[in-house]
């Protein structure tokens, strides 16, 4: 399944190959957005907002195919 992720602020330092912050990934069928972001080698500790298609979202809900993931940075991580 293919699930965009836009990066916001300081998190866009996980995509040096994309400024804009966005990137399309292809992951396995059955993947939480915290097994999302370790396939990333994304710090979850530095995430503070999730957006899942719009909506509040937590690390273990489970994304699918065509999902846009949203990732801001906590307070303060420049």
């Amino acid at each position: 399944m293919v699930v965009e992720v836009r990066f916001f602020a300081s998190l866009r330092r996980y995509t040096p190959a994309d400024p804009s912050g966005i990137i399309s990934v292809d992951v396995p069928d059955v993947l939480t957005v915290e097994e999302l972001l370790q396939q990333l080698e994304v710090d979850p500790v530095h995430v503070k907002g999730i957006l899942r298609n719009g909506k509040g979202s937590r690390l273990d809900d489970h994304l699918a195919d065509g999902d846009r993931l949203e990732l801001f940075p906590e307070n303060g991580v420049r």
